[in-house]
């Protein structure tokens, strides 16, 4: 979900439809949702530009966090 996540964000901010290729993605899971929970991802992009681009993801279920993740994605 992390990953789906912050490639869309950071696809989605140019007119044109770009591939992006996931380098490298961290998670930390920092605690459980159950069944039936409404999860939310909120991502933040940190570098938008260029071939290399960065982003934060956290994914949540009401107040609290989840799992935190972090993404490098390249543009060919």
């Amino acid at each position: 979900m992390a990953d789906v996540a912050i490639g869309m964000n950071l696809a989605r901010l140019t007119s044109t439809v770009e591939v992006t290729l996931t380098l490298n993605l961290s998670l930390d899971f920092i605690s459980q949702a159950r069944e039936g929970d409404w999860i939310e991802a909120h991502v933040e992009l940190n570098k938008e530009g260029g071939r290399v681009r960065l982003g934060q993801c956290r994914i949540v279920v009401g107040d609290s966090l989840v799992v935190r993740g972090t993404a490098v994605f390249y543009v060919p």
